[in-house]
């Protein structure tokens, strides 16, 4: 069985973490700015977005902590509203759905990356590695016209 290689992504856990902290701090403090206590599913939203954003761009275990932190800041400013963590359904579902999220997106974007490598592995490098360029070659595989490629009456 042959072993999938995949490609790294474009941003390091050790550095996609640190990011998605900051990111998920800042729509926290957007969604309570915006009423997100009134309405917390409109936290939820926009902190899944975030975290699947992060998610696209990162590793699996900074993306389960981005959404880790995306969850506490949401039970704590969002449902507790003082800084306390609430464990209660609305917790629980905010939870699955980033936890959701991450996972999810990791395992799109890890797939797209991977279709990407290796479609660029199998193309040719330019139009003379294994493309015939010109209709009228002079023996399989050249990519060069007769003429050296001059144009008629030039």
């Amino acid at each position: 069985m042959r072993k999938l290689d995949w490609p790294p992504p474009p941003v390091s856990g050790g550095f996609g973490f640190p990011l998605g902290f900051v990111v998920a701090i800042g729509v926290t403090i957007v969604a309570v700015a915006a009423g997100a206590t009134a309405q917390p599913v409109r936290s939820v939203v926009l902190l899944a977005l975030a975290v699947a954003v992060i998610s696209a761009v990162t590793t699996l275990p900074a993306a389960l902590a981005t959404a880790a932190v995306s969850w506490g800041l949401h039970d704590s400013f969002v449902l507790g509203r003082t800084g306390g963590l609430v464990f209660n359904a609305g917790a629980a579902g905010a939870a699955v759905v980033l936890v959701g999220t991450a996972v999810t997106v990791v395992a799109i974007a890890g797939t797209v990356r991977m279709v990407l490598a290796r479609r660029r592995s199998i193309l040719p490098d330019g139009p003379g590695e294994g493309v015939v360029a010109h209709g009228n070659a002079t023996k399989e595989g050249d990519s060069r016209p007769p003429d050296g490629g001059r144009i008629k009456g030039a």
